[in-house]
């Protein structure tokens, strides 16, 4: 049973996306969440989120908190890497440290993927990218019903050095 659930970001939530952000691990994972993350950061981002939902018309950013709780723990959301092929959006996700390894995020992944593909009826691939690096991402989109496609060689790069990122996707079913 999934013990969480994905709402609105909220102003409310600024103080939260400040702390957990300070975390470098989840700088050290993502690509563009800036280190040390300040408040202006997370003005910035909900500034972002009200906008392009105002421009497209749809959602594309959730805060994960648990069913019992306004709390926030985590973000996901989702892109569409390519406005021309609607039938592929990308995802990426963070979780505060306290709330890894519990089984939350393959949960937050698979509430979004049952979502995504039942409101968005010309989507039929969900892709997610890994850094090298960090194998546990990779084990949770595993769990939440992806596949493991490949190594993209120097696919971003981050301070300066080039990345390989692993590739998965999850086909709609």
């Amino acid at each position: 049973m999934k013990k969480i659930k994905l709402t609105e970001i909220l102003p409310s939530d600024k103080a939260t996306l400040v702390q957990l952000l300070s975390d470098k691990e989840i700088y050290n994972n993502t690509l563009r969440i800036p280190y040390p993350y300040t408040e202006e950061n997370a003005e910035d981002f909900l500034s972002y989120i009200k906008d392009t939902q105002e421009k497209m018309l749809i959602q594309r950013h959730w805060a994960i908190r648990f069913k019992s709780s306004k709390e926030l723990i985590g973000v996901i959301g989702v892109e569409q890497p390519d406005p021309y092929n609607s039938h592929r959006n990308e995802i990426g996700y963070w979780l505060g440290k306290n709330y890894r390894g519990q089984g939350i995020m393959t949960d937050a992944i698979c509430v979004l993927c049952e979502q995504l593909f039942e409101e968005r009826k010309l989507l039929h691939r969900l892709q997610a990218t890994v850094y090298e690096h960090n194998p546990a991402s990779g084990k949770v989109l595993e769990k939440a019903g992806f596949t493991y496609e490949g190594m993209l060689k120097d696919y971003v790069i981050k301070d300066g050095i080039y990345l390989n990122v692993k590739m998965y996707a999850r086909l709609r079913s």
